[in-house]
């Protein structure tokens, strides 16, 4: 059987899924937070402007750290070829983020593909991985 025909995509399309669900609303909590509580009374486009400009800042502090856990689940439950696993959830995230992006802003496409962009591409990766690498651990310390 061919690796990629044991991967468990469900579970790769509900983690990616997850994530970018988590993700927003962590960001819609966050400025609903700071229209509500932390500075108000302000025009609704400050508030639309603020989520705009913090968004991708928020995700890549964030994300890295979601990433871990939730890959870890998903390492654990696929049972094998975690860092397989691992990878495919990261890139499945970025499909579905590049899908979102394209559907809702196609003209600011280019704005998306900037270093920090990339740079927390490779932070969420390396944490997915250090996720399979411990997962993978577990699943060889129960086992054997």
């Amino acid at each position: 059987m061919s690796s990629l025909q044991a991967v468990k995509w469900p579970l790769i399309l509900v983690a990616a899924l997850g994530t970018q669900v988590y993700l927003l609303l962590a960001d819609v909590i966050f400025v609903t937070y700071y229209a509500q509580l932390s500075n108000p009374g302000h025009e609704p486009a400050f508030y639309t402007m603020f989520a705009q400009e913090t968004a991708g800042a928020f995700v890549f502090c964030f994300a890295p750290a979601s990433i871990y856990l939730i890959a870890s689940w998903l390492c654990r439950r696929a049972g094998t070829a975690p860092y397989l696993h691992a990878t495919l959830y990261v890139a499945g995230y970025y499909v579905l983020d590049f899908a979102v992006i394209a559907a809702m802003a196609f003209d600011q496409m280019g704005e998306t593909l900037k270093l920090p962009f990339l740079l927390n591409g490779l932070a969420m990766l390396a944490s997915a991985l250090v996720a399979a690498r411990l997962a993978g651990r577990r699943t060889a310390a129960v086992a054997g």
